[in-house]
């Protein structure tokens, strides 16, 4: 099962025993399946919640503008993606530019 929620609107996920993992996961290669499934496997054993916590946008678009920074995917491909791999929460952060706040 997958679910995404943008932001804290769902803090429930977080009263079981958590066990998250932070980044921008846009290509799940080895090196992000890899810890994907020890994230879920280590959930599944403390039979707890695994998480994922990450930002859209990417926080190099908000930091560095000029940079011209690619994905191999975008963030719902990457999320499709990782719903094969188990049981995990999306919590997803939008990001604005300090003129946005």
């Amino acid at each position: 099962m997958l679910k995404v929620t943008h932001g804290l609107s769902d803090e429930r996920a977080l009263r079981a025993y958590p066990v998250a993992t932070i980044g921008n996961f846009d290509g799940h290669h080895l090196g992000h399946r890899a810890l994907l499934q020890t994230v879920v496997e280590t959930a599944r054993k403390a039979q707890g919640k695994a998480l994922v916590l990450t930002f859209e946008p990417h926080p190099v678009k908000i930091l560095a503008p000029h940079i011209d920074l690619q994905f191999l995917t975008s963030p719902r491909k990457s999320w499709r993606i990782s719903k094969r791999r188990g049981s995990m929460k999306w919590f997803s952060w939008t990001l604005l530019p300090p003129s946005q706040r």
